[in-house]
């Protein structure tokens, strides 16, 4: 438990927000992209920083696109109303 301060709590957000698909995808995407790269980068060091890059990507996408809106639904889909489900 840490108090942010005003200037660095976007930053605090985005990295709360990003840390589980992060967890999620790191591992594929580090098998996968480092056999697709492997041709087109043969240094270790850059091929990783791309890798970090694309699963930075990958995970803010899958966050904004999946995650968010599946969120989203599931809570109007489950909402209570007085303590009732609404079924459509």
């Amino acid at each position: 438990q840490h108090e942010v301060s005003s200037k660095w709590l976007p930053i605090a957000a985005l990295s709360g927000e990003l840390s589980y698909p992060v967890y999620i995808l790191h591992y594929p995407l580090l098998i996968l992209g480092d056999e697709a790269l492997s041709p087109l980068i043969p240094s270790t060091s850059l091929k990783f920083a791309v890798l970090i890059i694309l699963i930075i990507i990958f995970s803010f996408a899958a966050s904004r696109f999946l995650d968010r809106p599946i969120r989203s639904w599931l809570a109007l889909r489950y909402s209570t109303t007085k303590g009732v489900m609404k079924t459509t």
